[in-house]
């Protein structure tokens, strides 16, 4: 990373994304500031360190339609950056404690998506406004690498528990790990690239993967979900019988505490059955549970 602003061993710069800004500017991003490039033709004409973001140790970018260049750091803090004749300014600092790994904006939703350690963001540029999901809504994991666009409403992200495909419209989480065939449960940080003809490339520490998302086969078999066992007061609850064959029980005010046990009848990979319950009266939304397969209520 040569330079005549920077100290002379340049080496110590390192880069960790690029944003091409026009046919002869690149901003690049290292953990040492940010730096504007200017070439011609193979060449570097001259970079320049831009100093209200020297501090930063910088990570991804993005610029949006609107031309604002977003900007993950090390720190945790994301910063929006406007070019206001010619000087980068930094026009606001905004989801402290969230370091931005990768970025996709759906330009028709005017949404922008962002890959943290703490889970996906979705952002909404016309309200500022934001989510975040996480495990709690079915991410398989919360430390996320990449963020790639798949063929329809789907997102594709890569963790530290293998890569998940996650749908917009429905919030559905597909999750992928070693037994379908990954590199690894483990991907890394940058190793994330779509093609022009839309094969998705995901790096970790054995290697890569890569493929079409239309090609992923998935199954769509709607399991049964039957309850296994009823326990009243932290006890086994048999009066009615075989908790499976149970259409309806009627407690005492006494019997304030109890609990369900449940599963799902497929098999084919048990361990990656999904659950969700609601008690109605009580829950007013659905209760993820992920892999966990057992209720309590008092």
């Amino acid at each position: 990373f040569p330079s005549h602003d920077t100290p002379s061993n340049p080496s110590t710069y390192q880069v960790t994304h690029f944003l091409k800004l026009s046919e002869h500017e690149v901003l690049v991003s290292t953990l040492h500031g940010l730096f504007l490039v200017k070439v011609s033709a193979n060449d570097v004409v001259s970079t320049k360190r831009i100093e209200e973001i020297s501090t930063h140790m910088c990570t991804h970018m993005h610029q949006t339609r609107d031309s604002t260049i977003w900007l993950g750091t090390l720190g945790g803090t994301l910063l929006q950056i406007k070019r206001l004749n010619g000087v980068f300014v930094v026009k606001k600092e905004i989801l402290n404690g969230y370091n931005v790994k990768s970025f996709y904006e759906d330009t028709i939703a005017n949404t922008l998506w962002m890959a943290t350690e703490k889970g996906l963001i979705t952002y909404h540029l016309k309200t500022n406004t934001y989510q975040v999901i996480t495990t709690q809504q079915g991410l398989s994991n919360n430390y996320l690498y990449g963020v790639l666009k798949g063929d329809d409403d789907e997102l594709w992200l890569s963790s530290n528990k293998g890569l998940m495909c996650y749908h917009t419209k429905t919030q559905k989480v597909i999750s992928f790990d070693e037994n379908d065939g990954l590199q690894s449960n483990e991907f890394n940080t940058g190793s994330f690239f779509r093609s022009q003809k839309g094969e998705l490339f995901f790096g970790g520490i054995n290697g890569f993967n890569a493929f079409y998302p239309r090609e992923v086969m998935f199954n769509t078999n709607q399991p049964n979900v039957v309850l296994t066992q009823f326990k009243v007061l932290d006890k086994e609850f048999d009066d009615y019988g075989n908790a499976a064959m149970i259409n309806a029980i009627t407690l005492t005010h006494e019997q304030n505490t109890f609990s369900f046990d449940f599963a799902a009848t497929e098999y084919t990979n048990p361990a990656k059955n999904k659950y969700q319950y609601k008690l109605e009266g009580v829950d007013d939304n659905w209760v993820y549970s992920g892999e966990g397969h057992f209720s309590r209520y008092t």
